[in-house]
């Protein structure tokens, strides 16, 4: 239980007047012994106990009523769920707003989704503070603090509406340590409201043991999770894997993958699939009756004239909105070139052929071979990805790099035989480790996103069937897509803001070292789905995820917030069109998937921290924290009923019908 008045506590010594009062008045008549009234108390000993126990009754019956006067007056907290801890109101409360895709997750018949029901309760418990404590917002998408004036601001600001984003909770946290550290903050409390997506809180990344050290040191600091874990029922998603415009001689097409999913295959479900496209609508009815359907190859006429264009593709309103439609764009593809820079022929060949082999004909796609002397001939505006197995550049070279990065093409880089002690884009390579006669296996890799992630169909790469007998250390920050037994990575993210995609795998294609080239798959798909990465930054039109890329000065051309303001464009899906350059922006992958956190994890996570948790429904009108000073009232008055009943003068009635 907690006080909005806790000042008035002090007064509960009161409680003792009562009693002091009573003993006071017994000083008043101090007792004297005389002969003849001994009988008398003789005669009265059988009723002394029943006198005795009527007096403390009453005198308890006037404690607890100044008791419950003075619990009432301190303004009580109380809920059915939350033990709140003892104390005063906080100095600070962090709120940390989850504003992903799957927290726009509805209840059907209010129409409020998980978001808007975590910030009414928020807003709630702010308004029953009162103007105490300090109130701070931070939002998933910028991750920047926003101080709350008061409960109806935080329910009407653009920063806490609905987003195509996905979420990133160890930064969120990351940014409210910040803000604790630079603002000393004082009592906080931290209120974080998610629907523990697993996608989102990514309990096996490397930030959260440094996280959870960073908020033992901070004693002053408690967390509240408020979470909505529940699936909605019935929930399908949609999304496009591939769309591209195909000349066949005089005919022209436009190619889609079309993907539904859901979590549950309750029963088998009839869709019609709504394609818009240059604003000409066609309807594709489907039947949904496992938990996923995939449609390759689905073709739409156009004119052979039009060469570029947007739509979209939608399915019918159902628990959530924002992945009921995918908007996309076409125009004619760039070929894909790679080009490999290595010091080993034998890994140069293996990577040259991964990269100029594709599996459709009508994809242009070429890959160079190159020493680490000729990179000046290196065409960057055309290249769409580089593989660099030689020592890590500097000076030009590096900058170069860096550049080619930056306009979102892609660079994955495998060790040199001889390691320097350089660094590239925050890594660098350290030493061979080899076991000899024994292969090395993965045991932990990402399948659900990223290079290594499933096919389509939903099969998964045989990444673990990969030996590998000789890898080097990789130092430096990034995410693991693919780590050994030992926790040493295979496959490394480099950390960066926008751009292309940085990758260092720390084995090489070569019978030496790794089964990379005699199994090919893996290795094959990796290299195909980068090349495809940076090719698609070389394309007029181009399919992105929200958050990649910043669309200021870009023209609005269909968006799935209208109202949208200008500074929360870069949160929503749209199509976007600039000169002759198209962009489709939708939520990303990781917010289809509906894996949830478990309470282990969620446990391991924050392990030694002052940390309740709060499960709540979708919809749910019941309150986090409610003033209860009615209940106190209530006591007092039944305890000052209670006394005047039991003070009462007994009335005897004589034989003769005399009172006495």
């Amino acid at each position: 239980m907690s006080f909005l008045q806790p000042l008035m506590l002090f007064a509960l010594p009161a409680i003792a007047l009562p009693i002091l009062i009573h003993l006071l008045n017994r000083r008043r008549h101090l007792p004297v012994r005389w002969g003849p009234m001994m009988f008398l108390i003789d005669a009265k000993k059988m009723a002394r106990g029943m006198a005795r126990l009527k007096q403390w009754l009453i005198l308890a019956l006037r404690t607890l009523a100044i008791a419950g006067l003075i619990f009432a007056a301190s303004r009580p907290l109380s809920s059915g769920w939350l033990g709140v801890a003892a104390g005063g109101p906080p100095d600070t409360i962090l709120v940390l707003l989850d504003r992903s895709v799957s927290m726009e997750d509805q209840d059907l018949q209010s129409g409020r989704s998980k978001r808007a029901t975590a910030l009414e309760k928020i807003a709630e418990l702010i308004e029953a503070w009162g103007e105490g404590p300090r109130i701070v917002l931070i939002e998933s998408t910028r991750q920047e603090p926003i101080a709350i004036e008061s409960a109806e601001s935080l329910l009407d600001l653009p920063q806490t509406e609905g987003t195509s984003t996905a979420a990133d909770i160890a930064a969120l946290l990351e940014s409210a340590d910040d803000y604790i550290k630079i603002n000393e903050t004082g009592r906080t409390d931290v209120w974080l409201c998610s629907d523990l997506r697993r996608s989102d809180w990514d309990p096996q990344g490397g930030r959260w043991p440094a996280l959870r050290e960073r908020f033992l040191q901070r004693e002053s600091v408690r967390f509240y999770l408020l979470c909505y874990p529940d699936l909605p029922s019935d929930n399908v998603t949609i999304t496009v894997p591939r769309v591209e415009r195909r000349q066949v001689g005089s005919r022209a097409e436009i190619v889609l993958d079309l993907q539904l999913k859901r979590a549950e295959a309750s029963r088998p479900l009839e869709l019609p699939i709504e394609i818009v496209l240059n604003g000409a609508r066609s309807v594709l009815p489907v039947e949904l009756i496992d938990t996923e359907l995939l449609l390759q190859g689905h073709t739409i006429p156009i004119d052979p004239e039009v060469e570029e264009g947007h739509g979209r593709v939608e399915i019918p309103r159902d628990g959530n909105p924002l992945d009921n439609v995918i908007y996309f764009a076409f125009a004619d593809r760039p070929e894909r070139r790679a080009v490999v820079v290595s010091e080993d022929p034998v890994s140069a060949r293996a990577l040259r052929i991964a990269a100029g082999s594709s599996l459709d004909p009508a994809i242009a796609t070429s890959a160079i071979e190159l020493s680490l002397q000729q990179t000046n001939q290196i065409e960057w505006d055309a290249t769409a990805l580089i593989l660099w197995q030689a020592p890590l550049p500097d000076g030009i070279v590096a900058q170069q790099l860096e550049d080619f990065v930056a306009r979102g093409r892609a660079l994955i880089v495998f060790p040199s035989q001889t390691p320097n002690d350089r660094e590239l884009f925050g890594l660098r390579w350290s030493t061979w480790r080899e076991d000899p006669g024994v292969a090395m296996k993965i045991s932990t890799w990402r399948w659900d996103t990223d290079l290594l992630a499933n096919a389509a169909s939903g099969r998964s790469l045989p990444i673990g069937e990969l030996e590998t007998y000789r890898f080097c250390s990789l130092q430096g920050p990034g995410r693991d897509l693919a780590r050994f037994d030992s926790g040493d990575a295979l496959l490394r993210r480099a950390t960066r803001d926008g751009g292309g995609g940085v990758y260092f795998c720390s084995t090489l294609p070569r019978a030496s070292h790794s089964s990379l080239a005699r199994d090919g798959i893996a290795l094959y798909v990796m290299v195909q789905r980068a090349l495809e990465s940076g090719a698609a930054s070389l394309a007029r039109a181009r399919q992105l995820t929200t958050g990649e890329q910043s669309m200021d000065g870009w023209e609005v051309v269909a968006s799935s917030d209208s109202s949208t303001l200008p500074s929360e464009r870069d949160a929503q899906a749209g199509v976007y069109h600039l000169n002759r350059d198209w962009i489709a922006v939708n939520r990303p992958p990781s917010e289809d998937q509906a894996e949830i956190v478990s309470d282990d994890a969620l446990a391991r996570l924050f392990e030694g921290l002052r940390m309740e948790r709060v499960d709540d429904e979708v919809g749910s009108s019941a309150g986090l924290a409610n003033e209860v000073w009615q209940i106190f009232l209530i006591v007092m008055g039944l305890c000052l009923l209670g006394e005047a009943w039991l003070s009462m003068p007994e009335r005897k009635v004589a034989r003769g019908g005399a009172s006495a």
